[in-house]
C-alpha cells in the first residue's frame, strides 16, 4: 500500500482518524474488530478477543438483553394472533411490540451493508483502498491545492467530528428514556417472573444492559455514516481533480476519460450492489423513524397530560 504521510492522510481519511479519537477512546466503545489501525494508519478489521474485549462484552449483553428478549416478545405476539400453539400469556403492549419489530427491521437492514464488507474485506476492500490511495496520491500530485478541492475533506471532517460527538452520548440518554418509557423487554420478563423492575438491583440490570446495547447499536450507525461520508469525500474529490485534468488540453482530456472507464468499470459492480443496499435501507430506516415518531407522540402524551393535571 503507498506510503501517504501528513496532511494526505487526514484529507482521506480524516473520518476515520476522528472516529478512533472520539469513540475508539471512549470509556464505553473502545475498539471494535473494524478499528483505526494509528501504526499503519488504515482502517482494519481483526478479530481479536482481548483486544476488543468491551466490544465483545457489549455484544453479549446486547443479544442477552435485547434481541433474544426481543425477538421472542414479537414471536409471542404472533404466535398469539395466529394461534398457532395455543395462546401465551401477553404483557407488553402493542406500542412496544411494534418498535420492536421496526427495530429489528432495521437493524438488519444495516447489517445487510455491514456484513458483506466485512466477509470480503481481505478480498475486495483492502486491494480498493490501496488502488484508491495511489490514485489519489498521484491526483495530488498533479493538481494544484486550487485545483484539488481539499475544502471538501476539511468540511467532511468537521461533519464527522460533530457527529461521532453526538452518536457517543446517545446511549446514556436513549437508555434512560427507554427505562422511564418502559420500553426495554426486560420490563417486562421480570414483571413475568415476579420481580419488581423498579426496585434498585433490577433496574440497575436495566439500564447497564440498555446502556451496553445501545453503544454498540450506536457505533454500528456510526460506522455507516463514516463509510458514507468517506465516498462523498473520495468520489467528489476525485471527480473533480479528473475534470480539471481533462479540461487543459483536448487530448489529454480524452485520454483521461478512457483512464475514469477502466477504472470505474472495476469498481462498478460491487459499487451499485453496494448502492443499491444503502438506498433500500435509508428508505427503511425512513418509514420507521416516521411511524416510530408517531408511536413515540402517542407514549409520551399520557404523560404529559398526567404532568399538566
Amino acid at each position: 500500500m503507498p506510503d501517504l504521510r501528513g496532511s494526505l492522510i487526514t484529507e482521506m481519511f480524516g473520518i476515520f482518524i476522528a472516529y478512533s479519537e472520539i469513540m475508539e477512546n471512549h470509556l464505553l466503545y473502545g475498539k471494535c474488530p473494524f478499528h483505526w489501525d494509528k501504526k499503519d494508519q488504515r482502517p482494519r478489521v481483526k478479530f481479536k478477543i482481548f483486544g476488543c474485549f468491551r466490544f465483545w462484552i457489549n455484544l453479549v449483553m446486547l443479544t442477552v438483553s435485547l434481541i433474544i428478549p426481543g425477538i421472542l416478545v414479537v414471536l409471542r405476539f404472533v404466535i398469539n394472533k395466529l394461534g398457532m400453539f395455543g395462546y401465551f400469556e401477553e404483557n407488553v403492549p402493542f406500542h412496544v411490540i411494534t418498535i420492536y419489530c421496526c427495530g429489528t427491521l432495521m437493524i438488519g437492514s444495516i447489517l445487510l451493508i455491514f456484513l458483506p464488507v466485512i466477509f470480503f474485506w481481505e478480498w475486495i476492500v483492502v486491494s480498493e483502498i490501496e488502488r484508491t490511495c495511489r490514485l489519489f496520491q498521484r491526483l495530488l500530485e498533479v493538481c494544484p491545492q486550487e485545483e484539488n478541492r481539499n475544502e471538501m475533506s476539511r468540511t467532511v471532517n468537521w461533519v464527522a467530528t460533530f457527529l461521532f460527538k453526538i452518536y457517543v452520548k446517545l446511549p446514556e440518554l436513549i437508555a434512560l428514556i427507554s427505562v422511564y418509557l418502559r420500553l426495554d423487554p426486560l420490563y417486562y420478563f421480570f414483571i413475568q417472573m415476579s420481580i419488581t423492575p423498579s426496585e434498585f438491583v433490577p433496574l440497575l440490570v436495566r439500564i447497564i444492559s440498555l446502556l451496553a446495547s445501545f453503544t454498540e447499536l450506536s457505533r454500528l450507525v456510526s460506522l455507516l455514516l463514516a463509510a458514507a461520508l468517506l465516498l462523498i469525500n473520495i468520489g467528489t474529490r476525485e471527480t473533480h481533480m479528473w475534470r480539471s485534468i481533462a479540461g487543459r488540453s483536448n487530448l489529454a482530456g480524452l485520454h483521461f476519460h478512457g483512464q475514469i472507464a477502466i477504472l470505474y468499470t472495476q469498481r462498478r459492480s460491487p459499487a451499485m450492489l453496494l448502492l443499491t443496499m444503502i438506498v433500500m435501507v435509508s428508505l427503511v430506516i425512513q418509514v420507521i423513524f416516521l411511524f416510530n415518531l408517531y408511536l413515540f407522540s402517542d407514549v409520551v402524551c399520557p404523560y404529559v397530560h398526567h404532568i399538566k393535571v
